[in-house]
């Protein structure tokens, strides 16, 4: 392979690694997205039966009342552990791809540094 293509291929490489770093930081802020969304619906439920329990009381002296059904709660509620279990095939597919992006990365490199030493022996 003559210097030029070696080069030109490893640029080529270098960018595909490039593009699957931004692939890889976009699925990463989805799955950190998802978490958040999950933590702030608990929190949400949390509130919900907090205020369902006090505006019930007889502490509270207003007009408003609330009704939460408890059942819907709990049969929606997910749990660290299954939480965990959806996401361990988005976990292994970033783990997956960092092994990847980096050998692309590490061969587009080798292949622009070759030409360089092959210039300096001729």
């Amino acid at each position: 392979m003559t210097d030029k293509k070696l080069e030109g291929w490893g640029l080529i490489l270098i960018l595909i690694s490039f593009g699957w770093q931004f692939l890889e930081i976009n699925l990463t802020e989805i799955s950190n997205d998802v978490d958040k969304y999950q933590l702030h619906q608990k929190i949400d439920d949390l509130y919900m039966l907090a205020a369902d329990t006090y505006s019930n009381s007889e502490l509270y002296n207003g007009e408003i009342r609330s009704k939460v059904s408890f059942d819907v709660i709990n049969k929606d509620w997910k749990y660290w552990n299954n939480l965990k279990a959806e996401k361990k095939s988005v976990l292994n597919q970033l783990e997956w791809t960092f092994y990847i992006k980096t050998l692309i990365f590490i061969l587009g490199s080798i292949f622009l540094i070759i030409p360089k030493f092959r210039e300096e022996q001729a």
